[in-house]
């Protein structure tokens, strides 16, 4: 095969009229380690192509149908791939910088340590994509589909998520400092250790996701939705929590706010408390019903040691609370949640 040939008959087919040439037909092709630097393969066929190593540094691959394609390895540095099908292809430490993958189809496609900074990924689909370790430091991450993607230790710094699905995705361990999640999805997303200082979760949807051991200090979660979250261990100092909704929230040894969460270092357990609930340990209650407790409930939750640290901390905690009460986040809570 002459790619030169191919090239140059794809150029012709690529014109207006399109009357001449004819589209580049590369299936299952063998071009790796192939120079393509700039090369037009708009609406090309690439299916199943081995581009392992190739270099496409400002290719114009701009709707091009590079499904099961490997790109092992490629140099894709500020090539077009907007509406380009790339689902289950190979990009695998593949260079994307600065790469335009506006709306492309990245359905399972494996870009494990991958570089795509300052990529545009804007309405892209990557439902369950392996971007473990990938860089997406700056990148438009816009309106993207994230559903179930595998972003564990990604670095997803600075990059721009708003109104992005992150439902059921792992990020666990990612590196999400000053990340815009204004209204992102991130229902039942795994948070575990990621880092979220200063991120921008302003009326994000936290309903279910894991945020044990996440640093959230200084981070907007204004009107964010932490129903049932697990936030176990982790840092709220200084976040915005107004309006925040933390129905049935797990804050046990959590790091409060000051404001609408506070914590206290007690010698048994750890004890947080907002405006109307009471975490000891794992047990969370009103505090109205912690002060009706009598010694058999308190006794029921963790034997004698439960009991005695009730009967000295009682009256200090209430004393505490009383001098100090946490604000509301102003959101609704009439309702229980069920321990």
């Amino acid at each position: 095969m002459d790619i030169k040939d191919v090239l140059s008959k794809h150029e012709q087919w690529c014109t207006p009229d399109g009357n001449e040439g004819e589209r580049a037909d590369l299936r299952n092709a063998d071009l790796r380690n192939a120079d393509l630097t700039d090369a037009n393969l708009r609406n090309a066929d690439l299916r199943n192509a081995d581009l392992t190593d190739a270099n496409l540094h400002g290719a114009n691959l701009h709707g091009a149908d590079l499904h099961g394609a490997d790109l092992h390895c490629a140099d894709l540095h500020g090539a077009d791939l907007h509406g380009a099908n790339l689902r289950g292809a190979n990009l695998r430490a593949a260079n994307l910088r600065n790469a335009d993958l506006t709306g492309a189809d990245l359905h399972g496609a494996d870009l494990h340590g991958a570089n795509l900074y300052c990529a545009n990924l804007y309405c892209a689909d990557q439902t369950d994509a392996d971007l473990h370790g990938a860089n997406l430091r700056n990148a438009n991450l816009r309106n993207a589909n994230l559903h179930g993607a595998n972003l564990h230790g990604a670095d997803l710094t600075d990059a721009d998520m708003r109104v992005a699905d992150l439902t059921d995705a792992d990020l666990t361990g990612a590196d999400l400092r000053s990340a815009n999640l204004h209204g992102a999805d991130l229902t039942d997303a795994d948070l575990t250790d990621a880092d979220l200082r200063n991120a921008d979760l302003h009326g994000a949807d936290l309903h279910g996701a894991d945020l044990h051991c996440a640093n959230l200090r200084s981070a907007d979660l204004y009107c964010a939705d932490l129903r049932n979250a697990d936030l176990r261990a982790a840092n709220l100092r200084n976040a915005d929590l107004r309006n925040a909704d933390l129905h049935g929230a797990d804050l046990h040894g959590v790091i409060g706010n000051r404001v609408q969460v506070k914590n206290i270092n007690c010698d048994t357990y750890p004890v947080t408390y907002t405006a109307e609930y009471m975490q000891i340990g794992c047990q969370r209650h009103r505090i109205e019903e912690w002060w009706e407790f009598d010694d058999t409930l308190i006794l029921g939750m963790d034997g004698s040691r439960s009991l005695n640290f009730w009967r000295k901390w009682k009256p200090l905690l209430r004393q505490i609370i009383e001098a100090s009460p946490a604000e509301p986040t102003e959101k609704s809570t009439d309702e229980d949640t069920p321990l």
